[in-house]
């Protein structure tokens, strides 16, 4: 309920009361006289505080209520947006991971194929390498048993025939103890002879070394002939003398002593 306020005519304080009515006497606080509420004195409005219901205004606890309710929204926004952010960067990565499985599920698919071909190629190659060696094979023996006949046939012409190989021939035929073949210039030959007198007279060297191609034709020959010198008993000579072949490398030798 309202106050009533109005001036008191004996000293002019303000004085209130809460009582209603007009023609009633209430006592001056000041003075103490008693005076009458004048007519047309209303109530003084009470003060309206904020946040009720008539001015539409919010209390302090539904102030604090809504701003709970905007920080679980807000909270709620921000946690649903990291959701989807992480959803989609996580699928993001899912995706990534499966092509790159992919790619390399295609790297292996062709490593596996040219692995494949590649055993594939070796083992043909190993089929056509095992067919050469055996017509190798069969040529070789053939070459042999040409050159067994040849040796032969040569034998039956020469009666001292060797097969003439690279470096030092061995020969050991009386004082004739080795020969080599050497090259001093580009189209010329030298034949080297070791002489080595293992009897108890002096001799003098007199042979002829001969040098056949692989069809029998005498391709080169080496005349010694010791006019006045002659080899002491356990002496070594050398002898050197320049050669050419006039019809082929030589493939075969016969040393004849004189």
């Amino acid at each position: 309920m309202g106050e009533i306020i109005f001036e008191c005519p004996e000293c002019r304080a303000k004085v209130s009361t809460s009582d209603l009515g007009e023609g009633k006497k209430v006592r001056c606080p000041r003075c103490g006289s008693k005076v009458q509420i004048p007519a047309g004195i209303f109530p003084a409005a009470e003060p309206r505080s904020e946040g009720t219901e008539e001015n539409g205004g919010m209390g302090r606890w539904e102030t604090l209520l809504l701003v709970a309710a905007v920080g679980l929204f807000c909270s709620t926004a921000l946690a649903s947006f990291f959701a989807v952010a992480a959803t989609l960067k996580t699928n993001a990565l899912e995706g990534e991971l499966t092509r790159e499985r992919a790619a390399k599920e295609r790297v292996l698919a062709d490593i596996g194929r040219l692995k494949a071909e590649a055993q594939e190629e070796l083992q043909l190659a190993r089929a056509e390498s095992a067919k050469i060696i055996a017509q190798a094979e069969k040529v070789k023996t053939r070459v042999e048993k040409m050159a067994t006949v040849e040796d032969k046939r040569l034998h039956e012409v020469f009666g001292d025939l060797h097969r003439y190989r690279e470096g030092t021939n061995e020969v050991k035929l009386g004082y004739v103890e080795s020969f080599t073949l050497y090259r001093p210039l580009e189209d010329f030959w030298a034949v080297k002879v070791k002489m080595v007198n293992r009897g108890h007279r002096a001799v003098k060297p007199d042979f002829e070394l001969h040098f056949l191609n692989q069809y029998g034709f005498v391709t080169a020959s080496c005349d010694v002939s010791w006019w006045f010198d002659t080899i002491a008993p356990g002496e070594t000579r050398i002898e050197e003398t320049p050669t050419r072949f006039r019809y082929g490398d030589p493939v075969y030798y016969t040393v004849v002593l004189r």
